[in-house]
C-alpha cells in the first residue's frame, strides 16, 4: 500500500509540472480539485448565503468525507461554521484540509431555522465547494444542491450548473445566485419560486418514501440531463421528477414515485402564492404555501401508508384542496405554528384554540418571533406552560448558538445539565467554560477543556494524549502477556527434545571421558559401563591410526534392540606414547548418535529416539591450565543445533604423584549459538567479560563431595484422638511437610512427616524417639507414637568452581517464530554486583543485580515494539525501568520497590508529555490518595480511584478508563 501511494504522488506532482509547463487545464472541472486544487498549499476562504428564505444558525461545513453530515469529534474533525441572522457565512477550510478532503468535496449546510417561515429546515443543502483560490463566494440553496448532486455523479461542476439551468429555465449566473437578494433587489421571483419549489416537492418525495432528501437529489441525475438536452421551452423541477419518475431504469423508491405526481401541484401552489403577495412579501408567500405543502404531505403519505392509489382523481381532489387551503391562509397563524413546532417537542400537536390565542396579538407574519410570545408571559389568554416551556427552550437553543459560534458541539441532553438562569449570552467564554465545567457532566466537562481549561486542569489534547497513552499500555501489555503465554508453551514444548538432547550428551561426555581415563590408567583397551539403573550399558574399545587414538562407543538399550554408535578420536596424535594428560595442543573429535531422551523419557509420536551428534574441541596448554575452543552440532528430527566457537579457560594444578590434572576453575568466554528447532530459529553469542570471586566459594575449592539427607515418619494418635499440627520441629528444624490424616479400624490417626535439610554431618540415629520433636501432641495431650522413621542419603557434586562466578553476562541474539515471522530481537547485559560476599547455600541471599536489555519484539498484526529494561537491586530496594517506543507511542515506566513489603512507586511518563504516578501498598494494592495523572506542567489530567475493586483513571473530562 505504501508503495502505492508514492507512486500516485509521484504521478500527481509529474502532472502537475506537466501542466504548469504546457499552460494547459481541464476546462471542463474547471479545475476544482478539493483534495489538493491549484493551491493546495493556500487556505481558502468561501463565504455566501444559505437560502430557501435565509436560514440562520445552520451549520456550513466541508462534507471532507462525504457522509452527508458535518464530523466534530476527537477522531475526526472538518471545518465549519454558523449562518448568521441573516444567513450569512463565511468558512476558512485550511490547506491541510483541502489536502485531506475527497475529491469534490461539497460545502454542506445541516440544521437551521429559515427566518421566513420559522421553521427548521428539513433535510440538507450543498454547493460544490471551489479550492482554486485564497478566496471564494458561494450560494448554498436547493438549486446548488441539483448541482452537487450531479457533481457526484461524476458530472464536472462547470456541466453540473449549465445543466440544471437549462432543465430549470435560469441561467447559470441565476443558479448561482442569492434567489431571496433577486427577489428583493431586482424582483425576479423565478429563482426563489424555482428554490422553494424544489426544496417542497423533494421533501414530500423524501417523507413520502421514508429516505432522506439526499437520496432524492441524487436519484434526479439523469432526468435533469434528459431535460436539459430535449431543448423543450417548459421546463421546471415538475418537468424532472415526473421525468425521474418515468424512467425504467429509475432508482426513486416506489412511493417517491407516486408522491411525484403532486408536483405540479406544490409547484403551482407556490407560484400563486408569490403571486398573491409579490416579491416585496416573500416571507407570507412562503408561510401560505407551507401551510398547503404541509397538508399535501400529510394527504399523500397517508395515502401511500394505506395503499390508497394516487390516480388522476385522487390528484384533483388534492389540487382542490391546495387552492382552497393557499386562498384561507394566515401567514400570522402559520408563522406561530412553526416558531412553535421549531421549538417544543408538541408543538405541531398543539391545539388550533392554543395557536389562535398567541396569533391574535400580533398583526403581521414578521412581527412573531420567540422573544415577542415570550413578553407575553403572564397574559391570561395564553397557557403559562406553552410559554415557560418555551422560554426553556429558547436559552437551550441560545447555548447551542453560543456554542457553535466557538466553533463547537453541544447534545441537546448535555444542555438539560445546565443551570439557564446562570447562563448568559454575552458571558466569556472563560466564564462558560468554568460554568460547565461544574456541572459533572462528561460531555460538559469535555466541551469546558476544550473551550478553556480550569487553571489547574489539563487541556482535553492531554487528556486524549493521556487516554491513548493507557490504552496503548494496556494494549500493549495484555498483547505481550498473551504473546509470551502463547510462546513460551510453545517454545517449552519444541525445546523440550533439545532438552533431553543436551542433557544426554552432557551425560555422555562425562561417562566416556571417565570411562576413558580409567581404562588408560589400567593399561585397559575396552570397558563397559551400566548406566540408568541399569536399562542401558556403553562399552568403549580403543583402536589406533597412524596418527591418531580413537575409542570407538556403543550404546546398547536393554529393554529394545536399538544400539546407537560412534567415536571419540584424539587426532594429530603418536599412538605409541598417547598421554592426554600430557600435551602442548590436542584436537578431539566426537561423532555418531546418541539416543534423545534421558533413560526412557517418552518421545513423541512420530519421532525417533535418535540424534546425530558431531563435535570437535581444540586444546591448548597454557602455563597454568588451558584453553578450549568447542565445536558442537546436534541434529534429530529436523531440529538442529550449533554451538560454535566456544571458549572456555580451565585452570589446573598437577598431581605430583600421578601427573594428572587438578582442577581449579573453569571460565566460559564466549559461545555462538544458532540453529532451528520446531518453528523456531534460534541466532546469538553469549559473552562473559568477566568473573569476580566469591570467597566461601574460594575456600570450598572446585568440586567438593556433600552429603544430603532426607529422613520421614510416620506419627499416631490412639483412643481417636488426633495429631493437633503446629510447626513440627526435629531438633530445631522444622518438618518441610506432611501428608492428610488417614484412619484405620481400631480408631487411630496417623500422619506423615518428611524432613530435608543439607547442614546435617550425618543421618538422625534418634528419630523414632516422639520426645524429640515439637509441636506434634495428639489431640487428648498424650505424646503420640512413632510408628516407624524412614532415613536415606546421596552424595553430589557440589561445584564451587573455586569461587569463580561470572560477574558480567551479555546476550546478543534473536529468536524467531517462522510461522508468524513473530521474533524478539534482543541484547542482555547483567551484573551481579555482589557476589564477592554472597553466601550463595543462605536460602534468604538476595543477589543485587545491574541488568539491561534492550531490543524489538514484532507480534502478528502489531507494530514493532523497541523495548528498553532496565533493572537494579540493591539491599534496600529494586528499580525497574522499562522504555517502549512503537508507532503509536514511546512511553517510559520507572518502577522503585522500597522492599518486599514496602510501597512501590511506578512512574509512567511518555514523549507527549503525560505523566502519572501509582503508589502501590505493601499488599500491591493502589494508594489512591497518592496516585496522580498529570501533564508535562503538572496539570491534572486525572485521578486514580477505586471503581468497584478496580483501579481506574478518572480524567478531568469525567469520563473513566481501567488503570490494567
Amino acid at each position: 500500500m505504501e508503495q502505492k501511494v508514492l507512486n500516485n504522488v509521484v504521478l500527481s506532482l509529474g502532472t502537475a509540472v506537466i501542466l504548469g509547463l504546457t499552460g494547459c487545464s481541464n476546462s471542463d472541472n474547471n479545475g476544482v480539485v478539493a483534495g489538493g486544487g491549484i493551491l493546495p498549499g493556500t487556505s481558502t476562504t468561501t463565504s455566501g448565503t444559505a437560502s430557501d428564505g435565509y436560514i440562520k444558525d445552520a451549520i456550513v461545513c466541508l462534507d471532507m468525507n462525504l457522509n452527508n453530515q458535518c464530523d466534530n469529534n476527537a477522531s475526526y474533525k472538518e471545518p465549519f461554521t454558523v449562518t448568521d441572522a441573516n444567513g450569512s457565512y463565511s468558512l476558512e477550510v485550511s490547506a491541510a484540509d483541502k489536502a485531506k478532503a475527497a475529491a469534490n468535496a461539497p460545502l454542506l449546510l445541516v440544521g437551521g431555522t429559515d427566518i421566513d417561515t420559522l421553521a427548521t429546515l428539513s433535510g440538507t443543502f450543498k454547493a460544490p465547494f471551489d479550492a482554486t483560490a485564497a478566496t471564494t463566494t458561494a450560494q448554498i440553496t436547493p438549486l446548488t444542491t441539483l448541482v452537487s448532486a450531479m457533481v457526484d455523479k461524476n458530472v464536472s461542476v462547470d456541466t453540473a450548473y449549465k445543466q440544471v439551468a437549462k432543465a430549470l429555465g435560469l441561467t447559470e449566473t441565476e443558479v448561482k445566485s442569492d434567489p431571496v437578494k433577486l427577489a428583493k433587489d431586482s424582483n425576479n421571483t423565478k429563482v426563489i419560486q424555482a428554490a422553494m419549489t424544489i426544496h417542497r416537492v423533494i421533501t414530500t418525495m423524501a417523507k413520502s418514501a421514508g429516505v432522506n432528501n439526499s437520496k432524492i437529489y441524487g436519484d434526479l441525475v439523469t432526468a435533469i440531463n434528459a431535460v436539459a438536452d430535449s431543448n423543450a421551452s417548459n421546463t421546471s423541477i415538475a418537468t424532472i421528477v415526473t421525468k425521474a419518475a418515468d424512467e425504467a431504469n429509475s432508482t426513486l423508491p416506489r412511493k417517491a414515485k407516486d408522491a411525484a405526481k403532486v408536483a405540479g401541484i406544490i409547484e403551482t401552489t407556490i407560484s400563486e402564492a408569490i403571486t398573491t403577495y409579490g416579491s416585496t412579501n416573500i416571507q407570507n408567500a412562503a408561510l401560505a404555501s407551507d401551510d398547503v405543502v404541509s397538508t399535501i404531505q400529510a394527504t399523500v403519505t397517508t395515502a401511500l401508508d394505506n395503499n390508497i392509489s394516487i390516480d388522476s382523481t385522487f390528484i384533483a381532489n388534492v389540487d382542490t384542496n391546495a387552492s382552497d387551503t393557499l386562498a384561507m391562509a394566515s401567514p400570522v397563524k402559520i408563522a406561530v405554528k412553526n416558531l412553535l413546532s421549531s421549538y417544543l417537542s408538541d408543538g405541531a400537536t398543539l391545539p388550533d384554540s392554543d395557536i389562535d390565542s398567541i396569533a391574535s396579538h400580533f398583526t403581521t407574519s414578521a412581527a412573531v418571533s420567540v422573544e415577542a410570545i415570550i413578553a407575553l408571559k403572564g397574559d391570561s389568554s395564553i397557557k403559562p406552560a406553552i410559554i415557560t416551556d418555551l422560554e426553556t427552550a429558547y436559552k437551550e437553543q441560545g447555548i447551542k448558538s453560543y456554542v457553535l459560534n466557538l466553533g463547537y458541539t453541544i447534545s441537546a441532553g448535555a444542555i438539560k445539565h445546565i443551570n439557564l438562569d446562570n447562563f448568559s449570552s454575552t458571558m466569556t467564554k472563560e466564564a462558560f467554560a468554568t460554568m460547565i465545567y461544574d456541572t459533572k457532566n462528561p460531555e460538559l466537562m469535555t466541551l469546558a477543556l476544550q473551550i478553556n481549561p480550569p487553571a489547574d486542569i489539563a487541556s482535553m489534547s492531554d487528556i486524549q494524549k493521556a487516554k491513548n497513552l493507557f490504552t496503548s499500555v494496556r494494549t500493549q501489555v495484555n498483547q505481550a502477556d498473551t504473546f509470551a503465554q502463547d510462546e513460551s508453551t510453545k517454545i517449552d514444548k519444541a525445546l523440550n527434545s533439545v532438552s533431553n538432547s543436551v542433557t544426554f550428551t552432557t551425560t555422555l561426555f562425562d561417562t566416556l571421558n571417565d570411562m576413558i581415563g580409567q581404562a588408560i590408567d589400567t593399561n585397559q583397551t575396552t570397558a563397559s559401563r551400566l548406566v540408568g539403573g541399569g536399562d542401558r550399558n556403553i562399552s568403549v574399545s580403543k583402536t589406533t591410526a597412524a596418527n591418531n587414538v580413537s575409542w570407538a562407543y556403543t550404546i546398547k538399550d536393554t529393554n529394545v534392540t536399538t544400539s546407537w554408535d560412534g567415536a571419540l578420536t584424539y587426532t594429530d596424535v603418536n599412538p605409541d606414547n598417547f598421554n592426554p594428560a600430557d600435551f602442548t595442543t590436542l584436537s578431539a573429535k566426537l561423532t555418531g548418535t546418541t539416543p534423545i531422551d534421558t533413560y526412557g523419557a517418552t518421545i513423541a509420536d512420530g519421532k525417533t529416539n535418535s540424534q546425530d551428534l558431531d563435535a570437535n574441541v581444540n586444546i591448548d596448554k597454557i602455563a597454568n591450565g588451558a584453553t578450549l575452543k568447542l565445536n558442537a552440532t546436534i541434529t534429530n528430527n529436523g531440529d538442529s543445533i550449533s554451538v560454535t566457537d566456544a571458549n572456555i579457560k580451565s585452570i589446573y594444578d598437577v598431581n605430583s604423584t600421578n601427573n594428572e590434572p587438578l582442577p581449579k576453575y573453569i571460565e566460559l568466554q564466549n559461545l555462538y549459538v544458532n540453529g532451528t528447532v520446531g518453528a523456531y530459529t534460534l541466532d546469538g553469542k553469549l559473552d562473559i567479560p568477566s568473573y569476580a570471586v566469591n570467597t566461601i566459594g574460594a575456600a570450598n575449592g572446585f568440586d567438593p563431595k556433600t552429603t544430603y539427607y532426607w529422613f520421614g515418619i510416620d506419627a499416631q494418635c490412639d483412643n481417636n484422638s488426633t495429631l493437633e499440627v503446629s510447626n513440627v520441629k526435629y531438633d530445631g528444624i522444622s518438618a518441610k511437610g506432611y501428608g492428610h490424616n488417614s484412619s484405620s479400624s481400631n480408631g487411630t490417626t496417623t500422619n506423615y512427616y518428611w524432613f530435608n535439610w543439607n547442614d546435617m554431618k550425618s543421618a538422625p540415629t534418634d528419630a523414632g524417639v516422639a520426645s524429640n520433636y515439637s509441636g506434634l501432641v495428639c489431640s487428648d495431650n498424650t505424646t503420640p507414637t512413632i510408628n516407624w522413621a524412614q532415613k536415606d542419603s546421596w552424595t553430589d557434586d557440589d561445584l564451587q568452581n573455586s569461587g569463580h562466578y561470572p560477574s558480567e553476562i551479555t546476550f546478543n541474539g534473536k529468536l524467531t517464530n517462522t510461522v508468524t515471522s513473530a521474533y524478539l530481537n534482543a541484547t542482555v547485559d547483567a551484573k551481579w554486583t555482589n557476589i564477592v560476599d554472597a553466601n550463595l547455600s543462605d536460602e534468604n541471599y538476595k543477589p543485587n543485580i545491574d541488568a539491561t536489555i534492550t531490543g524489538e519484539l514484532a507480534m502478528p498484526e502489531s507494530p514493532v515494539m523497541n523495548v528498553t529494561l532496565k533493572y537494579n537491586s540493591t539491599a534496600t530496594n529494586k528499580t525497574v525501568k522499562v522504555t517502549y517506543v512503537n508507532s503509536d507511542v514511546s512511553i517510559t515506566a520507572n518502577t522503585v520497590f522500597s522492599d518486599d513489603n514496602g510501597t512501590k512507586t511506578i512512574n509512567l511518563s511518555s514523549t507527549t508529555g503525560i505523566k502519572s504516578t501509582i503508589i502501590l501498598n505493601g499488599d500491591n494494592t493502589v494508594d489512591y490518595t497518592k496516585s496522580t495523572v498529570t501533564d508535562t506542567n503538572g496539570k491534572t489530567v486525572g485521578t486514580v480511584v477505586d471503581l468497584e475493586g478496580a483501579p481506574t483513571v478518572k480524567y478531568a473530562d469525567g469520563t473513566f478508563e481501567s488503570l490494567f
